[in-house]
Parts: structure tokens; C-alpha cells; sequence
């Protein structure tokens, strides 16, 4: 698209202003430069602090970071344990009911052993070991 005609004929006038603009730009530009370079300076000195303060707390997340992976190991491994001495609290209920079994089987055995002999019972068996304590002086077997 090409410029009209009238706009054209009023560039003549906005030259000089134009040109007083861009030699006020370039007389300033000293100044804009220096007020760049001093912002762009504080950012740095704002950054180089921040970054003193972080590095600290870097260091200390990586100390966490080796503290939480030594416990994480010392939990698997308490988890080992503690899965193991389920295994042998099981094995070892597993036995007391076996012992508990085989009580009651010899108990059992004893006393029909005790009823089939002529004289024997189980309370002619406490009565026997009751009047051995006496005659030996030591005190009654608890019961």
C-alpha cells in the first residue's frame, strides 16, 4: 500500500523535529548506558547475594539428601529384622503348640497308665510323692 499523497507532503515539517529527537537520543545515550550498566550492576550484586545465600542451604539439602538415604537403608533393613523375627515368632508358636500337644499326650498317657494299674491313681501318685518329702525333709513339690 502505497502513503498518501497529503501525508507525504507534511514529512518535510517533522524532519527537523525528527532530527532534534534522534540528536537529543544520541546526546542521552551516555546517560541510558550508565543507567543500564548501574541497574544491570545492583542485579548482579542482588544475584551474587542471593546466590551466598543459597549455597549454604545447597549444601545442607545435600546433607539431608545422604541422611535420608542412609535411613531409608536403615529402614529396609529394620523391615528385614523385623520380618525375620516374625518368621521366628512364628516358628516359635508353632513349637509351644507342639509342646503344648505332646503334654497333653503324655499327661493323657500317665493317666490311664496310672488307672490301669492296680493301686496306682493319680491322687495315690501325689499322696506317694507328698509322704517321700516328709520322710526325705524336703518341702512338697508345688503342684
Amino acid at each position: 500500500m502505497s502513503p498518501n499523497p497529503r501525508d507525504l507532503l507534511g514529512l518535510p515539517m517533522l524532519a527537523p523535529r525528527a532530527l532534534r529527537a534522534g540528536a537529543d537520543l544520541l546526546e542521552r545515550l551516555p546517560e541510558i548506558e550508565a543507567a543500564v550498566i548501574a541497574t544491570v550492576d545492583r542485579a548482579q550484586g542482588t544475584l551474587d547475594e542471593l546466590l551466598d545465600r543459597v549455597r549454604p542451604i545447597e549444601t545442607e539439602l545435600q546433607e539431608l539428601q545422604v541422611s535420608a538415604r542412609t535411613l531409608e537403608r536403615q529402614l529396609g533393613e529394620t523391615e528385614h529384622q523385623f520380618a525375620v523375627t516374625d518368621r521366628k515368632i512364628d516358628e516359635l508358636q508353632g513349637l509351644v503348640a507342639q509342646l503344648i500337644e505332646v503334654t497333653i499326650r503324655v499327661e493323657g498317657a500317665a493317666e490311664h497308665f496310672l488307672d490301669k494299674m492296680p493301686g496306682l491313681s493319680a491322687e495315690r501318685a501325689e499322696e506317694r510323692a507328698d509322704e517321700i518329702s516328709r520322710e526325705t525333709g524336703r518341702p512338697d513339690p508345688p503342684s
